[in-house]
């Protein structure tokens, strides 16, 4: 085929054949056709674009793709649905799947602080979208908290469960002492430290009771009350308690006194309540010789010794101490001067009459009292309003004798009670100087 370009020989051409033939036909075929596109894209008046020609034509070819394809989030450009797209994903306001960032929306965003985000409470996140830790004052219910203010509280344990004594937590915030979760040797209910009184009772400290004090069943040291414990509960009665007889106090938790009815060995004999024929009135056994007068053993006389015709042998005597006159048995003491009627019956054991106007009358008028003088062996009576003289014997030195007249008798009202505690002569002995005196009492 011949070109339609001047060539220096004539036409057609005819290549020098060779041994690279093909190789040569093949060379000289592309440059021809090459030659030819060019002329003919040229003669076309067609332009082409150079696909490896540089230029923005590619970037915007791109860019027009994206824009008109599926949204992408994360490319910085906030399409379709998208709420929002940083292009650094995620961000703080921003999450990964491009809406805004809010706890509770089940996203995970760390860049908005966030350690878990489950949609809501959870046992394992928090409210507020933190890990559930008891103690950081986010309250958990989901992860069991039934109350977190952040550390103990009044209302709140360590362990955010309600404040309540019993529970085995210790919570001083709430007034607890202590919280053994029961009642314990150190503990108390009440979670206050144990101590007798406090008015709670703890058997395991080994109370018995506990009435916040000594009453009429619990003792000080809250132990029932029981007499001879050796604990001493004036309110349940008890004068004293010794933990059995002692010098100052009974078995019975009474005061040690003679005539009480009750035996105390360790400084009694015996104690009938009353002089009687085996006791005496000093609850001592009644034994002549002991100085004691106790007429119902049949002594009417005791002058401590046994030394015969001395005027008192065996305890008996011609003249006796007392005699029953008038409805009473009078007395008197005969190893004693000076004494007033308390003094004089107590000799005996016994107590003056109480009836004091029937005392009176046994001795006021001139046949009783002549009949008393008579049955002391007293030479003469006189009768006036004494005071204390209901009876006495006269005035005088008793040393050698037992009684001395007239006899005393009064018609004064008041002398019964006078003459209890007063007399004529009071305190003056047998022997002492000047003239001593003796008191005749009703004693019963």
């Amino acid at each position: 085929m011949c070109l339609a370009v001047p060539l220096a020989s004539g036409c057609p051409f005819e290549p020098t054949p060779s041994t690279d033939d093909s190789s040569s036909s093949d060379s000289a075929s592309t440059s021809i056709a090459t030659t030819t596109v060019g002329v003919s894209a040229e003669s076309s008046g067609e332009s082409t674009a150079d696909p490896t020609a540089s230029g923005g034509g590619g970037s915007t070819a791109s860019a027009e793709g994206s824009s008109t394809g599926e949204p992408q989030c994360g490319n910085g450009v906030v399409e379709g649905d998208e709420q929002c797209d940083p292009g650094q994903m995620p961000s703080a306001e921003c999450n990964a799947d491009c809406t805004p960032a809010a706890c509770g929306d089940g996203v995970v965003n760390a860049a908005a602080g966030e350690q878990c985000d489950d949609g809501g409470e959870s046992p394992e996140c928090d409210a507020d979208c933190t890990a559930v830790e008891c103690g950081d004052s986010q309250t958990n219910a989901a992860a069991g908290e039934q109350c977190d203010d952040g550390g103990e509280s009044p209302g709140c344990d360590t362990d955010c469960t309600f404040a309540e004594c019993g529970d085995g937590i210790l919570n001083m915030n709430a007034g607890e002492l202590c919280d053994d979760g029961v009642e314990s040797i150190t503990c108390d209910p009440d979670c206050t430290f144990v101590e007798c009184g406090d008015g709670v009772l703890n058997v395991a400290a080994g109370e018995d009771c506990d009435e916040g004090g000594e009453t009429a069943t619990c003792d000080l040291d809250c132990t029932m009350v029981e007499c001879g414990d050796g604990v001493t509960n004036m309110a349940a009665d008890e004068e004293c308690d010794a933990g059995g007889d002692s010098m100052m106090c009974d078995g019975d938790c009474t005061a040690v006194e003679c005539g009480d009815g009750y035996v105390n060995l360790v400084v009694e004999d015996c104690d009938d309540g009353v002089q009687t024929a085996m006791c005496d009135g000093d609850c001592t056994m009644a034994v002549c010789g002991d100085t004691y007068i106790n007429p119902l053993a049949g002594e009417n006389c005791d002058d401590g010794n046994m030394i015969p015709d001395d005027g008192c042998d065996n305890c008996f005597s011609d003249t006796p101490t007392c005699q029953f006159v008038n409805g009473f048995t009078w007395c008197y003491n005969p190893v004693a001067c000076g004494e007033a009627c308390n003094d004089v019956c107590a000799a005996f054991g016994l107590t003056p009459v109480a009836d004091q106007v029937a005392w009176l009358e046994a001795q006021d008028d001139l046949v009783e009292c002549e009949a008393l003088a008579a049955a002391f062996g007293i030479v003469g009576t006189s009768i006036n309003s004494f005071t204390h003289a209901c009876l006495e014997d006269s005035g005088g030195d008793h040393s050698m004798t037992a009684l001395i007249g007239p006899l005393l008798c009064s018609t004064f009202a008041g002398c019964p009670n006078s003459h209890l505690t007063d007399m004529d002569q009071l305190g003056v002995p047998c022997n002492g100087p000047g003239n001593s005196r003796r008191s005749i009492c009703p004693c019963e």
